[in-house]
């Protein structure tokens, strides 16, 4: 009767510690994997720049491709928060240690970010702070300016239709009258 209670009592910690494990394996895995990411992300980041500078803004000038502009930058908007967050997570990371990396996921899984600035700016990395900056600028850029070429979409197609309103008004809807035999 005895042995039964050790075993249950020994099986109830492996479950607990396995249960503890599984959260830290994927934090390890996840800062393992922004440190491999840092390899390429720079080559998408010049891409993405490079993409957005030279060919959505200067379609953002034509009325008829804005939204193709809009959504374009609206996505690298997303990739660019993307490359901010896993460079956060690996500066955090390489500086400060899992523990870090955990209370920043902790913080809604962005506050990563704020705290890789808070170790650039305590450990002196200018260089990296220059570079967080840069990323938090061109993200919420791209996007307010992918917001506001939609509303310059939604403001023309609108103007459109109102144009064809007026050109082609409506003819009205004929009334039809019902018949009291036929409802029956």
């Amino acid at each position: 009767m005895e042995l039964k209670s050790i075993g249950k009592t020994v099986g109830g910690i492996i479950v607990f510690a396995v249960v503890l494990a599984i959260p830290v394996v994927f934090l390890l895995g996840m800062a393992q994997f922004s440190l491999w990411a840092l390899e390429w992300a720079p080559l998408v980041l010049a891409w993405m720049f490079w993409i957005s500078v030279l060919l959505l803004i200067p379609l953002a000038f034509i009325p008829p491709t804005r939204g193709f502009s809009a959504n374009g930058l609206l996505i690298t908007s997303y990739i660019f928060g993307a490359i901010l967050w896993v460079y956060a997570i690996a500066f955090t990371y390489e500086i400060w240690g899992l523990f870090a990396v955990i209370v920043g996921l902790l913080i809604l899984g962005v506050g990563v970010v704020p705290i890789a600035i808070l170790a650039a700016l305590l450990n002196g990395y200018w260089d990296v702070l220059g570079s967080f900056a840069f990323l938090i600028f061109i993200t919420f850029g791209s996007r307010l300016l992918a917001y506001w070429l939609a509303e310059k979409v939604d403001a023309r197609a609108m103007k459109i239709a109102e144009a064809r309103i007026r050109i082609d008004p409506v003819i009205p809807a004929r009334r039809v009258e019902s018949n009291d035999e036929n409802d029956a």
